[in-house]
Formats: structure tokens, C-alpha cells, sequence
């Protein structure tokens, strides 16, 4: 008898935690999709939401697409010795198109937030495109300022090839202009 009050004893936790999140799989489910930041080891979950936010926007570029593979290829190499470093020097190349075009449009700021936003007030850049910059340069951000950041290696493939994407977006509206 003591055995199996031992054993109640020892299983009544575990039984009433997996009872209560069946109980409320729903609630639980609602409130997991609501968490905009989740972090365990290696993995984060908004960099990773973000990354999918600006592909349903823009198509990120494939080597084979690329204008200039070269500056892919060694953004890509970047990726396998620092995957933070790669993201930042392909905001960096996003960045050039967007001060290009500021000359040719006559923007006097310096900054890429209000370029791209005196390029949509005046119709140049469409509101998806200013929207995934802007999401763009959240994530860059991220990887900028926050101390703790750790990015997989292919996230940061992601990362290049969507910025590559949309600088060759934004050059193409600058050629058609």
C-alpha cells in the first residue's frame, strides 16, 4: 500500500499539469500565437515571424537571380563565421540603394526610416514595400542592439537574400522612374 501511494504521489503533477493543458489546448494555443518574442538557446521566434513577414511581401533573390552574386557570395560566406555580422552588411547594401535613391529624388534626410517614407508619400514605393523596410530594419536593429542576439546561420541566409530582394526592388523602381 505505501508503494502505491509513492506511486499517486509521484505521477498526481504530472497528471493534473497534462489534464489542465488538454483542458485548455485552445486557450493555450491563442495565447502561444500572441507571444511576439520567444527565445530558447539558439532559436527566436520574432526574427523568424519578422523574416516571414517581409517574404510574403517581397521574394527574396536566389544567387542565380542576382544582379550582383558577388556581394551575395560573400555575404554568405559572412554567414558561416558571424551570421549577426552578415545581417548588419546587408542592411548596409540595402542601405546605399536607399541613399542612391534619395539623391536622385531630391530627399534631403539621411535617414533610411524617413527616405523610405517621403518615397511612399510620394508614390514612388508601395505601401508593401515601405512596410517590409520597415520590418527589415527591425530586425537589423535587433541583430544591431540587442546584447544576447544569436541568429542561425540560415535565418541570416534569409535575412541577405530578402534584403537583396528588396534593393533590387528599389532599384528597378529607380529605373523605371
Amino acid at each position: 500500500m505505501d508503494d502505491f501511494i509513492k506511486f499517486i504521489d509521484i505521477i498526481v503533477w504530472p497528471a493534473t499539469t497534462l489534464a489542465l493543458a488538454w483542458f485548455f489546448r485552445t486557450e493555450l494555443r491563442a495565447v502561444l500565437a500572441r507571444i511576439s518574442s520567444l527565445k530558447y538557446k539558439d532559436w527566436e521566434a520574432k526574427f523568424d515571424r519578422g523574416l516571414a513577414q517581409v517574404e510574403g511581401a517581397i521574394a527574396p533573390v536566389k544567387k542565380e537571380d542576382a544582379e550582383r552574386e558577388e556581394t551575395l557570395d560573400r555575404l554568405e560566406r559572412l554567414t558561416e563565421i558571424s551570421p549577426r555580422a552578415a545581417i548588419l552588411e546587408a542592411w548596409i547594401e540595402l542601405e546605399q540603394v536607399l541613399f542612391h535613391m534619395a539623391e536622385v529624388y531630391q530627399i534631403k534626410d539621411r535617414s533610411p526610416l524617413r527616405i523610405i517614407e517621403t518615397l511612399y508619400s510620394k508614390g514612388i514605393v508601395t505601401k508593401e514595400l515601405a512596410s517590409a523596410f520597415n520590418e527589415m530594419r527591425q530586425l537589423r536593429n535587433e541583430a544591431a542592439h540587442v546584447p544576447d542576439f544569436v541568429v542561425e546561420e540560415k535565418k541570416a541566409q534569409r535575412y541577405i537574400g530578402l534584403s537583396s530582394g528588396m534593393a533590387l526592388l528599389l532599384r528597378k523602381v529607380d529605373d523605371s522612374q
